[in-house]
């Protein structure tokens, strides 16, 4: 029987700083709680599905809550870049996975805020680590959804015979590009993740990938100078420019996120039951849960990151699964369901077998 193609080693960094909701003066908090409770007033928004409705509870949950079930979140000290994060996380999934910088063939990142436009972080990540020349080193962009789709690609590039192993890096500098008055503001936080792909024993690894894209909504979560585009004057700062878009995306994410789900266990030939462990894209505190259980994967272990560290983007999903192994969550052949979404928007799920 053929080797798989899986994960052989995870990473999770976090910077020193831990910033908690004390940080928020109090008049800026009193603000949010106002503007709360006018909103908690408005009459609900009509809903055309099952799933719209248990995302319409769970809003309604958390709507007297500013900091939205967040309580810490790890900051950058000053002189710390969100590449310093990157080549910390890289440099710890090697170590985990028993590999050295000269046996990447295939270098992916996806980093959040950089510190400039037009250029290819992906490269300065390649030079920091000493990959070799012959690595190629791509700059992945599908937002939140960017961790899952570098597996995609690379178990289809280690498959094949293109690579061997690769080194998945996502990194999020998000907290230096939000305003302090953002009601959005406390849900961010600064980390980053990598991840090792490479072979593993038979029957583990990958068994199935299924990804989906709707355009409709290119304007909820974006970087720009508000009301218009990065090179306009001002700065430009994470904010939610079309708040209508993304309510709407709040209300279909546990539709067409069961959809993925039940697409890759159609076509790993898995059924819910089988799913030991369930890694979600956690923007909300409420989507894991939500999700899990509209889907029929409440018997599955998972863990919420969210309130610790708050939301790290495409390193989210990894840094669940980095918190799992810490925590004794995952075993050697456990069927791991991976689910995530992206700004634009992309949405997908990965079923594979947990193990090397």
């Amino acid at each position: 029987m053929a080797l798989g193609v899986g994960i052989r080693g995870v990473s999770l960094y976090l910077p020193p700083i831990v910033r908690d909701n004390t940080w928020w003066p109090s008049e800026i908090v009193a603000r949010w709680k106002q503007a709360s409770a006018v909103r908690g007033a408005l009459p609900p928004s009509p809903v055309s599905s099952p799933g719209a409705v248990r995302v319409l509870a769970a809003l309604a949950e958390q709507v007297a809550d500013p900091f939205q079930s967040a309580v810490t979140r790890h900051v950058m000290p000053d002189e710390m870049t969100v590449l310093d994060m990157a080549e910390q996380a890289g440099r710890i999934a090697l170590s985990r996975a028993g590999a050295v910088a000269g046996d990447i063939d295939l270098l992916l990142t996806h980093i959040v805020m950089p510190d400039v436009l037009l250029g290819n972080p992906a490269t300065q990540v390649h030079h920091r680590l000493g990959l070799p020349r012959r690595c190629f080193a791509m700059e992945t962009t599908a937002a939140a959804h960017s961790f899952l789709m570098q597996l995609t690609l690379a178990e289809a590039m280690i498959a094949a015979g293109q690579a061997r192993l690769a080194l998945l890096v996502q990194a999020a500098g998000a907290t230096r590009a939000v305003e302090i008055d953002d009601p959005i503001s406390p849900l961010f936080g600064d980390g980053a993740t990598a991840v090792v792909v490479g072979p593993v024993s038979a029957g583990r690894g990958i068994r199935a990938c299924a990804h989906h894209t709707d355009g409709r909504y290119p304007n909820t979560l974006v970087a720009s100078v508000r009301g218009g585009t990065w090179s306009d004057p001002g700065r430009a700062v994470i904010h939610v420019a079309d708040p209508v878009a993304m309510r709407d995306v709040f209300l279909e994410s546990a539709e067409v996120l069961r959809e993925s789900i039940q697409a890759v266990l159609a076509s790993a030939g898995l059924a819910a039951g089988d799913v030991g462990f369930f890694a979600l894209y956690q923007g909300t505190p409420w989507m894991r849960r939500v999700v899990q259980d509209y889907a029929g994967l409440q018997h599955a272990r998972a863990i919420d990151s969210f309130p610790r560290t708050g939301y790290l983007f495409s390193a989210i999903v990894p840094a669940s699964l980095a918190l799992a192994e810490q925590a004794g969550l995952l075993a050697d052949d456990d069927l791991v369901l991976a689910t995530g979404g992206g700004t634009g928007m992309t949405f997908g799920s990965i079923a594979m077998r947990w193990g090397t």
